[in-house]
């Protein structure tokens, strides 16, 4: 599947990370995130099917470069989102967080309408009416999954809630160290 760089960092390096996309290149900047904190506020599950996020994405990226003017604002938000969520990941300031993902989820959304399914709206607001700050999509090129943010006393009741809306629970755990090659 067609997947963007910064899908490719995560992998590599693990941690946490923003990864910055100045003109002609791509840099990795380790966020300054308690990695055990973060953990403990996410909830990982899969859909039941993936998604064709890579085509998705080809087809935002064409209405960009087509100058679709909702796009291109969209883009413009989410980009400002992002930029604001890493300093609130850097602030601890999980409720803040929390808003911006949904923010972001939101003009994510409203660039072509095969961005969520039925299944993905029905997990998010099932978890989100249990206690869950917030939720979106993730995965690089099919995709299939969604990531919660939550606060940890609402974990039980988010993951009964994501269950009874049909998801698949993952168990996760953010990698501290990446890719390790070892020789013998």
């Amino acid at each position: 599947m067609p997947t963007g760089t910064q899908d490719h960092y995560p992998p590599a390096f693990g941690g946490a990370a923003a990864i910055e996309l100045p003109p002609g290149g791509e840099r990795r900047v380790e966020l300054r995130v308690d990695v055990r904190e973060l953990e403990g506020r996410l909830v990982l599950c899969y859909t039941g099917k993936p998604r064709q996020s890579g085509i998705n994405n080809w087809e935002v990226f064409k209405a960009h470069i087509d100058g679709k003017k909702i796009v291109r604002a969209n883009l413009e938000r989410i980009a400002e989102v992002a930029q604001a969520m890493r300093v609130a990941l850097e602030k601890a300031d999980w409720k803040e967080t929390g808003r911006l993902m949904r923010e972001e989820w939101s003009f994510r959304k409203r660039n072509l309408p095969t961005i969520s399914t039925r299944t993905i709206d029905r997990i998010i607001e099932g978890a989100r009416q249990k206690g869950a700050l917030s939720g979106k999509v993730c995965g690089a090129g099919g995709g299939g999954c969604v990531v919660m943010l939550i606060e940890p006393d609402a974990r039980s009741n988010v993951e009964n809630a994501i269950a009874e809306a049909g998801g698949e629970l993952l168990p996760m755990q953010i990698d501290r160290s990446g890719v390790q090659v070892t020789v013998s």
